[in-house]
């Protein structure tokens, strides 16, 4: 099962994405197609997903169609930036963040949400 909330901070330049459970790329599509609808909506450059209590159960394979095709599909844009914030010991994100990297996407892993947040301001 997997849960998630769009957060719009007053005094921020980005929204964040607090997602729950397990994700898979099916999973990922349907979130990512409704947050790009907001993204778009709050003209923010920047996206803060926080996947602390959210593990990525996907083949490679699919992480990799996901960060290659779907994000495309969906109309993520390239110059946005995205930080996932994920446990200190939770590698499962590692490799679909890379896959969206060499996609084009300004995409960066965090293990410290003052450093994220620090990043996602400097857009």
């Amino acid at each position: 099962m997997l849960e998630f909330e769009l957060i719009f901070p007053d005094d921020e330049r980005f929204v964040t994405l607090a997602m729950t459970g397990t994700i898979n790329r099916e999973r990922a599509t349907d979130v990512a197609t409704q947050v790009n609808k907001a993204l778009e909506a709050s003209e923010r450059p920047g996206l803060l997903v926080d996947l602390r209590a959210c593990r990525n159960v996907d083949t490679p394979a699919n992480n990799f169609f996901y960060a290659k095709d779907d994000t495309k599909a969906i109309g993520l844009v390239p110059h946005d930036r995205i930080a996932f914030l994920v446990e200190s010991a939770d590698y499962s994100h590692e490799f679909v963040a890379t896959a969206m990297r060499n996609s084009g996407y300004n995409v960066q892993i965090f293990r410290d949400l003052d450093i994220a947040m620090g990043w996602l301001n400097q857009a």
